[in-house]
């Protein structure tokens, strides 16, 4: 796919002195940048001046009336891999609104974790609460860490291990009834398995067929909506009478009703058990003493139903594309799972015996990284770098990119899990991985989709292998909230007879 760009000039955009300096001595600067990079050691804070944002280079191609919105909704990973060599800050136009988009990781990192009071989530998390509501992912400040704390409970690492034969139990159901050479449209099935776990883990119940169809029927157009409300130059284009606005609506309706419905259901049938829906009815504000509002209770519940199913689903469906891509990196992966599981069911010991499928799970997160636009918005007058900011400017910048940056990961497209070796880790800058995010708004639940991830995983490799049977390209699909494959079909053979399956890649 190429979307990685080796010639990056990260100097650019610097004042002016600093920026004549990197031009005349261009290979001693850059290998001085890198190596501070490397090690965490870049100072992303000048001196003593700073710059307002209007001097900010604007990225080129932008369009009359429009800007750049056609460039980002036609293919925004080559844009925002291309605006490194332009500096670390890059102005973007949305219609006659600017967007700023960061291109350097520490930058990124300072914004998230040291000044994350100054700024709020921005306009794509305004926009999501038309279907969200107030849930943990589209509120901020006071509410946002009220909430958090509310819900904390259910992802606290002593509950993992709890949640792993849950896992284990939906995985070995979901593959049982795959037959030996017959094709999956894998990241369907991917997303019915993680639909099926979240539905457990929080109503103690799978969603009934009618139910589980409509979440799937749903998902697809409430994610690509909320892209689409974030690039649409005015907030009047989401009142058009055009298909997609009214899919949109029509969605999120369907998942109101479904999840007010559920939660009813639950409400009134007695004992829920221990699952994540009896916490958020019992938990009470250790503040306040108040319990939570049944609408916020639904709004949780809501982003729960597609935040939990969806990502996890595709980096399923991405670690096993890449595993049939990769017959040595397989090969070694499922030589560990029989060496430590020898056929037998995965418990929550043996994840921590399987480090080189931890390793895959990890490369497989970096090299697939679902989401490739992050916004924040600047509370008051806010200074990043040696850029200040008016209040109300909007910050963007994609994980999914940094995350192929070759200043951070060389030779970034390829897929190589010794890149999670302890040695490798310590020479990157803790800022050069934020597939969750970073700061006090990181997300609640990576520790328990990344054990979603290797549970499903170990389960699938003590009984299948799985070939590549696509008839064309997999690619990338990123006109939604996450990178989804396209055309990724894959053939399952047990293991008896799979010796040497699997392809390399062409």
């Amino acid at each position: 796919m190429g979307l990685a760009r080796s010639g990056s000039r990260p100097g650019e955009g610097a004042p002016d002195r600093q920026r004549h300096a990197l031009r005349r001595r261009p290979y001693q600067a850059r290998h001085r940048f890198l190596a501070r990079y490397r090690r965490g050691k870049f100072a992303v804070m000048s001196a003593a001046t700073t710059i307002p944002a209007d001097r900010v280079p604007t990225a080129p191609g932008a369009l009359p009336v429009v800007g750049h919105v056609p460039a980002l909704l036609r293919s925004p990973l080559p844009l925002f891999a291309s605006l490194a060599e332009h500096g670390d800050v890059v102005r973007l136009r949305l219609g006659s609104r600017p967007i700023y988009y960061l291109t350097n990781a520490e930058l990124i990192h300072t914004m998230l974790v040291k000044q994350a009071e100054q700024l709020d989530k921005g306009k794509i998390f305004e926009r999501s609460q038309a279907f969200l509501g107030n849930g943990l992912a589209t509120t901020d400040n006071e509410f946002h860490i009220g909430q958090r704390r509310l819900i904390q409970p259910a992802f606290v690492p002593g509950r993992l291990p709890g949640y792993v034969t849950l896992i284990r139990e939906q995985a070995e159901a979901a593959i049982s009834g795959w037959r030996p050479g017959k094709p999956l449209q894998f990241a369907r099935v991917m997303n019915e398995l993680a639909l099926n776990v979240i539905s457990v883990l929080v109503f103690s119940r799978h969603l009934s067929q009618a139910d589980f169809a409509a979440v799937r029927g749903a998902t697809p157009h409430i994610l690509k909506g909320m892209i689409l409300r974030t690039v649409y130059p005015s907030s009047r284009f989401e009142r058009l009478p055009i298909p997609a606005n009214r899919r949109f609506d029509t969605a999120v309706e369907t998942l109101h009703e479904l999840t007010g419905r559920v939660i009813e259901e639950g409400r009134s049938g007695g004992d829920l058990g221990d699952n994540v829906m009896s916490l958020l009815l019992s938990a009470e504000d250790p503040r306040t003493g108040r319990p939570m509002d049944p609408r916020q209770i639904r709004d949780e519940v809501m982003t729960m139903l597609i935040g939990g199913s969806e990502t996890t689903a595709l980096q399923m469906a991405w670690l096993f594309h890449e595993l049939s891509l990769n017959p040595a990196i397989a090969e070694r992966v499922y030589a560990e799972n029989r060496e430590v599981l020898g056929g037998r069911p995965c418990e929550y010991e043996d994840v921590g015996r399987m480090p080189y499928l931890r390793q895959v799970v990890m490369e497989t997160v970096r090299r697939h990284t679902l989401t490739w636009l992050v916004m924040r918005r600047t509370r008051t007058e806010f200074t990043l770098g040696d850029i200040r900011f008016p209040e109300g400017t909007e910050l963007v910048f994609s994980p999914t990119t940094i995350h192929r940056d070759p200043r951070l990961y060389p030779d970034p497209m390829r897929f190589d899990p010794d890149r999670w070796l302890p040695e490798a880790m310590r020479e990157r800058p803790r800022s050069s991985f934020i597939p969750f995010g970073a700061g006090r708004r990181k997300c609640i639940g990576d520790a328990l989709a990344l054990l979603e991830v290797t549970v499903v995983a170990a389960t699938i490799m003590t009984r299948w292998r799985l070939a590549a049977a696509s008839a064309g390209e997999v690619g990338e699909n990123v006109l939604s909230a996450a990178v989804a494959p396209t055309n990724l079909v894959l053939r399952p053979e047990p293991l008896d007879s799979a010796a040497g399956a699997g392809g390399g890649r062409s």
